[in-house]
């Protein structure tokens, strides 16, 4: 089934060349206004394996016109010079002589049409190859999609979780400032506040990573 210049296959979307500007790929472009399906059309459209394995498709397409044209007769043209005198009765005229050909096959013993049967089965393999690929890439693309999804909400979640021990530890400094807190509550603030930025620079490393796998699957400038 296609819709415009998407293609569906296998469960997996794919889109034409055609359906992207080459200028999308330098542009950059957060992931959040990319939807999964987007980029997994840009996957399976610019990756190199995806593209090596189109190559191999033309190949083979390749190999079955010519394994046809086996069938066909095969012109040829011969050029021959005489040395002789030129009283010689025997070469009149032109001393140059052409001889044009056909050579057709009679009998191979079957070795033409396994020749075309082993490149079709080659197409069969190179399709197979490309749809296998296509797939792959884009299971590797929802798995980086997602790992980008949660590190980003967990993200969020502990910005909220810093700004009220900001303002915790705030509170706690100046109540002791005041004197009306001890140390031991401003030193346990502390931890925990030293304790969310941690875990916020762990997430913010596994979203960068994620971000990083689905730039390289895409081909595009993607940035958080």
């Amino acid at each position: 089934n296609s819709v415009g210049n998407v293609v569906s296959f296998d469960g997996v979307l794919r889109a034409e060349p055609s359906a992207f500007d080459n200028s999308l790929a330098a542009a950059p472009s957060r992931v959040l206004n990319n939807s999964l399906s987007g980029l997994i059309q840009s996957a399976v459209v610019n990756h190199p394996s995806v593209i090596a394995q189109h190559a191999r498709i033309s190949s083979a397409e390749s190999n079955i016109k010519s394994a046809k044209w086996q069938f066909f007769p095969t012109p040829s043209v011969t050029l021959q010079t005489a040395f002789a005198d030129a009283d010689d009765p025997s070469f009149q005229g032109d001393d140059q002589s052409y001889t044009f050909g056909l050579d057709q096959p009679l009998w191979t013993g079957g070795r033409l049409k396994a020749g075309v049967a082993t490149a079709k089965a080659e197409l069969k393999i190179a399709n197979s190859g490309v749809g296998e690929s296509e797939q792959t890439i884009a299971f590797r693309v929802i798995q980086a999609y997602g790992d980008w999804l949660a590190a980003s909400l967990q993200h969020k979640a502990l910005q909220k979780s810093l700004d009220t021990h900001e303002k915790l530890f705030g509170q706690v400094m100046r109540r002791q400032e005041g004197g009306v807190s001890n140390g031991s509550d401003l030193a346990l603030a502390r931890g925990r506040l030293q304790s969310t930025k941690a875990q916020i620079a762990v997430i913010q490393a596994q979203e960068d990573s994620a971000i990083s796998v689905l730039s390289q699957l895409t081909d595009r400038v993607l940035t958080s």
